[in-house]
């Protein structure tokens, strides 16, 4: 039971990252250029995709109820491909607010080609993080009893 709430209470990383590294997007640090993009990177994560991320969660948190271990462990695996509908429906609604039609409908393959590699990427690097973070308490955990 405590570790299915670890997992729910995990569902809160993608937002709370981006909100940890925001501050160092604004202060004037000499980081290396890999770290910088990644940070710059991590930041935009949580601001283009808040959101529609915050959809999800309601969506994984209504869906983990009365659910084991291995099925949220599941859940968690498919999350980011459940990802890319919700944003990118998302992403056209605000395009269709803010451009109209014509032009949301014409740019729609472009921003699919464009932010689905990121949504996979930024979702499967937050699910591998939990689940091996959760693998390597419970290996740490059952050493220690014996």
């Amino acid at each position: 039971m405590i570790i299915t709430k670890a997992y729910k209470l995990s569902l809160i990383l993608p937002l709370v990252i981006p909100l940890l590294l925001s501050p160092l997007f604004f202060i004037k640090i000499n980081l290396p250029e890999w770290l910088g993009t990644i940070i710059f990177f991590t930041i935009y994560s949580g601001i283009i995709g808040g959101v529609p991320y915050l959809l999800l969660i309601l969506f994984l948190l209504w869906w983990m109820r009365y659910k084991d271990e291995s099925s949220i462990r599941r859940i968690l695996l498919l999350s980011p491909i459940i990802m890319i509908p919700i944003f990118l429906i998302f992403v056209e609604v605000i395009s269709l607010l803010r451009f109209g039609i014509k032009k949301s409908v014409s740019e729609f393959s472009e921003v699919f080609l464009f932010y689905t590699p990121f949504v996979l990427i930024f979702g499967y690097a937050y699910v591998v993080f939990v689940i091996s973070s959760f693998d390597k308490a419970s290996t740490r955990s059952s050493h220690s009893v014996t």
